[in-house]
């Protein structure tokens, strides 16, 4: 494997992990009982 395909593979893997860690700890409007109209 050459070093770009290492670099094309470590950014896939870290653009895939840091979209499967961003919804964690995400308090909607619901959770918090304030749900603003229209939103």
């Amino acid at each position: 494997m050459g070093i770009t395909s290492a670099l094309v593979l470590f950014a896939v893997i870290w653009f895939m992990t840091f979209l499967i860690v961003i919804p964690f700890n995400i308090e909607t409007q619901g959770d918090l009982g304030d749900v603003v109209e229209g939103t």
